[in-house]
């Protein structure tokens, strides 16, 4: 879904300058967000985009540059400044709004490219001595010190529209060097949406088919290579359908493009559990609280995909007054069961797993299968 009008090749550029005679240090607070006027709702922040993307700084002498170009259009959106009744820096978002930050993150030093999705979930890191100057304006990094752990630098509101130049002293001094790690520095895009925006943005984009999943059950029933994540011991496949955070099943099924599990996470269940800064009401979401949780991947709103297949055994089951299931057995042909829940248990939500081996349903989906079989689901440890 389309979300911010900024061509990479108008972002992205870089070149070396030598060192900047500003020594006015921008302050480290971050400023407090609300709503504009006429805004309501609960909004959401996310990277959707680096105007500069990952790009790598290995210590060494000498001033480096990372350089954007911010349209008039892009400009635009920016934040509203005001001063609240403290004297402290207050930010105005509405619906579009964007903030630009600088982030590092430290990496193996055999990468020369960061993918966006990897980029998106790895730490903030900032080295043991770097200095920093955005437009002439020498930056202080928000280090753990300060912080429970280290945060990207906030470049909003000294960005102006047309070039933009983040100048970077990186030396080779013995904090900065590992044996097997080295740093990326990226300028990130931070976009604020609403609720609305982000729920008809996934509905919108490309959905998980449902051939495609019941193709890729197949080929994970019929695979024999061990370095496969699910090892079959018979004919069917077990998936979960209860949402991580309500343990009902999940309404809109949805998981993160490099997602490999089968199981889904609620959308909407996963918009309202998404935090926002203790500093109280009004502040839109934290921009990095996007990871799956499931698998701890890029799970971004514009990163998402509903799974259609499970949209169907959905709609199927409500028709059949079978809410209460949460687990499935699927075979290869894409056909599949409930497996029952016990009837015990006034709270859904509570209602403990089955004692033994599950109980089928009468009702077959499509086509017959066979008696749910065992499966061995082999996870990776992380």
């Amino acid at each position: 879904m389309p979300l911010l009008t900024l061509r990479a090749d108008q972002m992205v550029s870089s070149t070396v300058f030598v060192s900047s005679k500003n020594t006015n240090f921008r302050p480290l607070r971050s400023p407090e967000r609300k709503p504009g006027r006429g805004v309501s709702g609960r909004f959401y922040q996310y990277v959707t985009k680096c105007a500069v993307q990952p790009t790598r700084m290995d210590p060494r002498s000498g001033i480096r540059t990372l350089e954007f170009t911010l349209p008039a259009g892009a400009a635009a959106l920016l934040p509203q400044k005001a001063t609240g009744i403290t004297e402290l820096p207050i930010r105005s978002y509405t619906e579009g709004c964007i903030r630009l930050r600088l982030r590092c993150s430290r990496r193996p030093k055999r990468e020369t490219y960061v993918r966006d999705s990897d980029w998106a979930i790895s730490d903030t890191t900032w080295p043991g001595e770097m200095y920093t100057f955005f437009n002439e304006t020498a930056i202080e990094l928000p280090r753990k010190q300060h912080f429970r752990h280290d945060r990207p630098a906030e470049l909003t509101d000294l960005a102006v529209e047309g070039p933009n130049v983040v100048k970077i002293s990186l030396p080779d001094n013995k904090c900065n060097l590992s044996e097997d790690s080295t740093f990326f520095l990226a300028v990130e895009v931070v976009l604020t949406a609403s609720r609305s925006f982000l729920e008809n943005g996934v509905r919108a984009a490309r959905h998980t088919t449902a051939e495609e999943t019941k193709k890729k059950i197949a080929r994970r029933l019929t695979s024999t290579s061990p370095d496969d994540d699910v090892v079959a011991a018979d004919t069917t496949l077990s998936i979960s359908l209860a949402d991580p955070f309500s343990a009902t099943m999940v309404e809109v099924p949805v998981r993160g493009v490099d997602c490999e599990h089968m199981e889904c996470f609620d959308l909407g269940n996963w918009l309202a559990s998404r935090p926002s800064k203790k500093s109280g009401g009004g502040e839109p979401s934290l921009a990095d609280c996007w990871k799956c949780p499931i698998c701890g991947r890029d799970a971004r709103p514009h990163r998402l995909h509903i799974d259609d297949f499970l949209v169907e055994v959905r709609a199927e089951l409500l028709a059949d007054g079978k809410q209460r299931t949460k687990r499935i057995q699927v075979a290869a042909d894409g056909s599949w069961v409930p497996v029952a829940e016990p009837e015990d248990s006034d709270d859904e939500g509570d209602a403990p797993p089955p004692s033994g081996p599950a109980q089928e349903s009468s009702r077959v989906s499509s086509r017959s299968v066979p008696p749910a079989a065992a499966v061995i689901e082999i996870l990776d440890d992380d």
